[in-house]
Parts: C-alpha cells; structure tokens; sequence
C-alpha cells in the first residue's frame, strides 16, 4: 500500500519519457559549464581575498552571484552540468575538502532556490 503512490508514477507515461530519454550534452552547454568554472573560480580568488583572517567569512561572495547568474540565463535541463562545474572551482580556491564541501553545498543551494523561484515566478 505504502509503494502505491510510487508506483503509479513511474507508470506515467512522463516518467518513462525522462528514464528512456538519453541525456545529451551539446557544445553550448559545455561552453557555458566552462564559462561557469573560470567564473567561479576568479569570484572565489576575490570571494577569499576579501576575508577577515583567521576567519573563513567574507565580506563579499561573488561566486554565488555568479553561479545564480548562470543558471538565470541557461535552460534547466543544463543546470546539473553548471553546478557541477562550480564544485572543482570551489576545491581549486579552498584547498580543504571536508569542510569546504558543506559549505560548498549549502552556497549552491541558496543559488539553486533563488534561480528555481525565479523560474517559477516568470515561466
């Protein structure tokens, strides 16, 4: 009985449209992913040159601007490809995985909400 739900969704004829549609990546996207990669990383060089020293907190986050901007001005299907390419930038500039890894996340989470709601709102 739990499973009903579940199961009447991957019957859908929509869900098995998305599972048996190959993922297809074109030039564009993987420009724009490049293009969010050296993008990110300078917005992270200024981001942590502008920190109060011993703290990690800076007055300035570019990155995030960034990244929103990105994911503004490309289709939703591509912005998987674009929040991977941020993950590489931030470790290039943080050099510590553990603790750069949450922060990482939760940084790309508020970009990820704010350009969802956006969409949302002007669809």
């Amino acid at each position: 009985m739990p499973h009903q739900a579940s199961d009447l969704f991957w019957q859908s004829p929509r869900a098995q449209q998305a599972v048996s549609t190959p993922v297809t990546i074109n030039r564009g996207a993987v420009l724009a992913a490049a293009w969010v990669f050296v993008g990110y990383y300078l917005g992270a060089r200024v981001g942590f040159a502008l920190t109060f020293q011993p703290h990690p907190i800076s007055v300035f986050w570019p990155p995030n601007s960034i990244l929103l901007a990105a994911l503004l001005l490309t289709p939703p299907r591509i912005w998987w490809l674009l929040l991977l390419a941020a993950f590489p930038a931030h470790f290039l500039v943080a050099r510590r995985f553990p603790g750069s890894f949450g922060r990482r996340t939760a940084i790309s989470s508020s970009s990820d909400h704010g350009c969802m709601l956006v969409h949302q709102q002007f669809r």
